[in-house]
């Protein structure tokens, strides 16, 4: 069982992955997010340890949430996973208020 140090929440964000060794972006869709990472569905070629960017599209939003630095930490049948390291401040922002919002009983 894989221990998290941030609990992930369901979500349907559409979003776009650079790979810094692909010369094109992939379209993506997050299935959970949480503070320090997400996982996407299993529809893009790239292998653990990659490094990548992300653009995230909350519901309704036209402004992404950028993730400049992450990295593939497992990919399988379940989706691949993706840990962020570095999200500036403007976005942690933006990230966090969406997560404070997934929290919330619907």
């Amino acid at each position: 069982m894989i221990e998290r140090s941030h609990q992930r929440f369901p979500v349907s964000l559409s979003g776009t992955l650079f790979a810094y060794d692909k010369s094109w972006p992939d379209t993506i869709r997050s299935v959970d997010l949480s503070r320090n990472g997400c996982r996407i569905e299993n529809t893009v070629q790239i292998v653990p340890g990659m490094n990548i960017a992300l653009f995230l599209f909350p519901p309704g939003e036209d402004i992404p949430i950028v993730i400049h630095d992450a990295k593939v930490r497992w990919s399988g049948a379940e989706g691949i996973g993706i840990e962020f390291h570095t999200v500036a401040d403007r976005y942690r922002d933006h990230l966090d208020l969406l997560i404070n919002q997934l929290k919330k009983p619907h």
